[in-house]
């Protein structure tokens, strides 16, 4: 709104306008027009249409307002009584008179007038202290509080441009690796402590609480502990000793879970197998302590950072794969059942709900690699239900260089009896829901189900119920662990086969039943028969003697 003012001339002075965002016009102000335009609220429109989506009662937009304000004093400061002109010029005169000196001068009328006291200086002093007081001369401005903080923060902010730079991490890179090659040297062993104490302190307290462009030399650090773990037995003993006080427990419990870096907890897990790698090589006493302490973590820190706990378990995958030695260590401090007990609960029956959803799960690839590492070192061949002949044990990555671990108790319990049909349960669904490499765990199966008849039929059952009610697009790896289990040459791969394909709910039966209303399982199921045929010269015998099961399938795909 806008009223007429002096620039306006005629009949448009005292008039009032409406100034829209490209239009002016004359408002009539009054009352009504008032409380219409400017107090926004609700208002019916004058003329109703039905087949107006716009609702009845509809809202005032347009209203606004502005805030004016009167500047009352030039002065920043509250405005003081004005002092006169006279009032001024005498104190002038007043403050001349005192800084004067005093005139040698004597009227002959008079005696000489004695010399001006010391005190009238000291007055003048008064005055000017006074004067800079109310001005505000030398007064900080700043409370000391904040002023304190301020410069915390500037010295804090110094120290750390000085220590977070990428010549002072290559200067103590150099420095923490300069006795790393020293082995033939008299005090090797004193001096390497000293720089796996300046490494581990300088990395766990600085180096992996920067940023990720600071960190470019991670492969190196590991490189030079690495080195100084191995090498040195007082090196090796004084970490071990680091790792299970409590400043060790808690830079384990932080930087290898809570961290949400990953980058930091891979290196953090890293230097942990490196320490167990070396102190089992050395026969450090302390290896027992440090291992209990590791897997203490299961009871309540790990299921806490479930999502984080990929590097934690891939640190004793990783261990586990240097032999027998270090699995015999997890299996003396009960490794097998407590990681057992993570992944399924302490009472899991065959009937319960799991204890982690699909998403969690995700993150145990190196928890089943773990468990089928230790398998996969034990001897397995009491529980075979049959003498093997001439037939040999299926291929395996794993070497071991000296004896098989004898059957552990956990070990029978978890795969031959009937407690132990939770984890096989589990080891199905991560067939399912995991994408990493599951070599390891294909082998453990197979290893297990070598001249076993109890094992290799319960195992089948699983795998055609997973094939059955798992969706298409889950079952790749599901046909991958079937068919290495059907080329298995022992006195039972016939009986396998049988039990695989013409078996109540087998895989001829499951293609008649989904050819029509799951044709995408259908055709897996076809290729998986053609696939094992080519690769498994007994299958194929088999498939040709059974050709009339399956020879339905030819015309199906023909029409598709």
């Amino acid at each position: 709104m806008g009223c007429g003012g002096d620039d306006l001339s005629g009949n448009a002075r005292g008039r009032w306008y409406k100034f829209n965002d490209n239009v002016v016009e004359e408002f009539d102000m009054n009352d009504e027009t008032l409380e219409y335009e400017c107090f926004g609220g609700e208002y019916r429109p004058k003329v109703y249409d039905q087949s107006n989506p716009y609702p009845d009662v509809r809202r005032r937009y347009w209203n606004a307002y502005m805030l004016f304000y009167q500047r009352i004093s030039d002065q920043n400061s509250p405005a003081l009584p004005k002092k006169s002109r006279v009032s001024i010029m005498r104190q002038e005169a007043e403050d001349l008179s005192l800084s004067a000196p005093s005139s040698p001068d004597v009227s002959p009328q008079s005696s000489p007038r004695p010399p001006r006291a010391n005190n009238d200086r000291l007055t003048l002093l008064t005055r000017l202290v006074r004067k800079g007081e109310k001005k505000g001369l030398f007064v900080e401005k700043m409370p000391a509080s904040i002023f304190q903080m301020v410069r915390d923060e500037n010295l804090r902010f110094m120290r750390n441009r000085d220590v977070y730079n990428s010549d002072y991490f290559s200067f103590i890179l150099s420095l923490a690796s300069v006795n790393a090659t020293k082995l033939k040297h008299q005090n090797y062993q004193p001096m390497a402590k000293e720089s796996l104490q300046l490494a581990v302190h300088f990395l766990f307290h600085t180096y992996l609480h920067t940023k990720k462009k600071l960190r470019v030399d991670t492969e190196e650090w590991m490189a030079a502990v690495e080195v100084l773990l191995s090498k040195s037995s007082e090196a090796c003993q004084w970490m071990v000793q680091f790792l299970v006080g409590p400043e060790g427990r808690e830079i384990i419990r932080v930087c290898l879970l809570e961290c949400s870096v990953r980058e930091v907890r891979t290196v953090v897990a890293s230097i942990l197998e490196k320490t167990l790698e070396s102190a089992l090589h050395f026969g450090d006493p302390g290896l027992d302590s440090l291992t209990d302490a590791l897997l203490s973590l299961l009871d309540k820190d790990v299921p806490e950072n479930v999502k984080n706990c990929a590097q934690y378990f891939n640190l004793f995958s990783n261990f586990t794969q240097r032999g027998c030695g270090s699995c015999q260590l997890l299996l003396k401090h009960a490794a097998y059942r407590r990681m057992l007990i993570f992944l399924l609960g302490s009472n899991r029956q065959n009937n319960q709900n799991r204890r982690w959803s699909p998403a969690q799960a995700r993150e145990f690839l190196h928890l089943h690699s773990t468990l089928a590492l230790i398998t996969l070192h034990t001897d397995l061949s009491p529980q075979r239900t049959l003498a093997p002949g001439g037939s040999k044990l299926p291929a395996s990555s794993v070497q071991s260089s000296g004896p098989l671990l004898q059957l552990h108790p956990d070990i029978l319990a978890s795969l031959f009896t009937p407690e132990g049909q939770p984890y096989l349960l589990e080891v199905m669904f991560a067939m399912r829901e995991l994408s990493g490499p599951l070599s390891l765990l294909i082998e453990m199966v197979t290893y297990c189900s070598y001249c076993n008849e109890g094992f290799s039929l319960g195992v089948l059952q699983l795998l055609k119920s997973q094939l059955e009610t798992a969706p298409p697009h889950e079952l790749k790896n599901v046909f991958q662990m079937l068919q290495e289990i059907l080329v298995v040459e022992d006195p039972l791969q016939s009986q396998r086969l049988k039990y695989a394909f013409e078996s109540d709910r087998g895989l001829l039966a499951l293609m008649h039943q989904s050819n029509n209303v799951d044709s995408r399982r259908c055709y897996q199921c076809v290729k998986f028969l053609v696939t094992l045929a080519q690769k498994c010269p007994p299958a194929k015998d088999y498939f040709k003697d059974l050709s009339g099961h399956w020879s339905w399938a030819v015309q199906w795909l023909q029409k598709k």
